[in-house]
Parts: C-alpha cells; structure tokens; sequence
C-alpha cells in the first residue's frame, strides 16, 4: 500500500515536471477546477447560502461587478421554469488563474420561460465559462448558454401542442 502511493506521488510530480509545471502547481490547478466544480453544483440547490465559500466579496460576471448573491437570483429565474434545473460538467480545463469549464444544463419545463407556458418537456443546452480565481476563490465569470436555442426548442414544442 506504501509503495502504491509512493508511486503515485511520484507519477503525479513526474507528470507534472513534464508538462512545465511543479507538483504545487498542479495542485494549484486542481483545487480551481474543485472550487468551480463546486459553485457549478449549486444550480440545482435553491437554498444554498455560502457563496462566500467559492467567491470574492464582489466579481466581475460578463463585464458587470456584482455581488455573488445576484448569482442565487439569476439562477432563479432559471429554476421558476426548470425547478430540477442542473449543469452537467463535460469537460474542464485548468491553466494559471483559469479555469474553462463546458457541459450541458437539464431540466423540465414546469414553468412559464419568457411567455412561454410549461411543456412538460426535457430540455438540455449548451454552457460554457471561463473563470479566474484569486486566493482559491472566484474573482471573474465570463458565462455564455444557449439560452435562444432552448428558447427556439420551447417555441416549437409550444406551437406543435
């Protein structure tokens, strides 16, 4: 057992010289992509109230400073419509002080989404970020969906019914 961990510590130090970068980096690294994968699970949870935990005091999203509990009501917006609304990681990619995530949100449209009245339907669409952290925490957001494909999917479900 001491010698598999050994070796794992080695493979993961050896890993990490030969992609230029140190054993503290790596993990530097893997701890942003953690801190991201963390705050991406607080979509489906309405109730959630330690944004501190994964943000600064105030963060840039998509060029506008705001404060992290502006997130809960825009992710509310989304959750009147969807309420098992969630974003499902496809894949992450972590460099200096950023980290690009890209996956798929899902949900059922059990609400009305702009005058556009419940379908029943299960809907999935595109996300993707790129985040910047400081000091383990999220300072920058740079977010973009496919909210008018998911808005063009919900007009022909509502039009065809």
């Amino acid at each position: 057992m001491i010698q598999t961990a050994m070796f794992l510590s080695l493979a993961i130090a050896g890993l990490g010289s030969v992609l230029g970068q140190s054993t503290s980096e790596w993990t530097q690294l893997e701890a942003n992509k953690r801190t991201v994968q963390g705050y991406l699970s607080l979509v489906a949870d309405e109730k959630f109230d330690q944004w501190d935990k994964f943000f600064a005091d105030t963060v840039l999203f998509n060029g506008n400073k705001m404060v992290p509990l502006l997130l809960n009501d825009i992710l509310g917006y989304y959750r009147a419509a969807f309420p098992d609304l969630e974003f499902r990681i496809a894949d992450q990619i972590a460099e200096d002080d950023r980290v690009a995530t890209w996956g798929f949100f899902h949900g059922t449209h059990l609400g009305e989404f702009q005058g556009i009245a419940a379908t029943g339907e299960e809907l999935k669409w595109f996300g993707v970020g790129v985040d910047r952290l400081e000091d383990g925490r999220v300072v920058e957001m740079w977010h973009e969906m496919d909210t008018w494909g998911m808005v063009d999917r919900l007009k022909r479900l509502s039009e065809s019914e």
